[in-house]
């Protein structure tokens, strides 16, 4: 339980914004225009591994955490910390934002399925 709060402190943002890009359009297009699209769901999926291929890139990732996680955790533990606590915290967080795409693709599909 302690992981998952975890996940939500480090990825929240991450969470709002996927879900304010595909369930909020998706909630309105089918409350307002029930029967013109539909597959829209997969369309959103399809945009979702998209934006996960092109913005969330693991290398690109590791690399901005690389430098945030040391200060960020020299913040939290008041001193140096050791390259085993960057590495669990750097794997906290990626393991957060994949959690946090896999999240937004249920909301995606339930959003679908009682609406449509």
């Amino acid at each position: 339980m302690k992981t998952l709060t975890e996940y939500f402190k480090f990825n929240g943002l991450v969470l709002i914004l996927l879900s304010a890009l595909t369930v909020l359009p998706l909630g309105l297009v089918l409350n307002f225009f029930p029967k013109s699209f539909p597959d829209l769901h997969l369309l959103l999926f399809g945009f979702l591994v998209l934006l996960k291929l092109v913005f969330f890139r693991e290398k690109d990732v590791k690399r901005s955490l690389k430098i945030k996680v040391p200060k960020q955790l020299q913040k939290e533990l008041k001193r140096t910390p050791s390259h085993k606590e960057i590495f669990q915290r750097t794997q906290l967080i990626q393991n957060g934002r994949d959690f946090s795409f896999i999240l937004v693709g249920i909301f995606i599909y339930f959003t679908f399925s009682i609406l449509s």
